[in-house]
């Protein structure tokens, strides 16, 4: 899959200001797509090197993330969690992935 037709995808999601099931597989399958991208552009040590890790990372991150969201909607439901609360959670996420874009800024150039 070319960028333009990832980024596409990403704007095909978010246009609607919500997310399915769906929509996550088939960007789950479009991530796993540029991740094999990279792999076979580095080469077949890839899976072992820093960048294997890198994306065993982020599969395990995004699982981590699907458990968590899934407990803290609930809790929200409950009400053992405030939307406030909620929010900070989703701010903390969203300044973690701005670290890994400015990680990435600055030690691409």
């Amino acid at each position: 899959m070319r960028l333009s037709e990832f980024d596409a995808l990403v704007k095909k999601i978010y246009a609607d200001d919500k997310v399915t099931a769906g929509e996550i597989l088939k960007l789950q399958s479009a991530v796993d797509a540029k991740q094999e991208e990279a792999l076979q552009a580095i080469g077949a040590k890839a899976r072992r090197s820093t960048v294997g890790a890198l994306i065993a990372s982020f599969e395990v991150t995004v699982q981590l993330l699907q458990e968590a969201a899934l407990k803290w909607r609930k809790a929200r439901r409950q009400g053992k969690i405030s939307q406030e609360d909620f929010g900070k959670v989703a701010a903390m996420i969203e300044a973690n992935i701005e670290l890994l874009k400015a990680n990435l800024k600055a030690f691409s150039d």
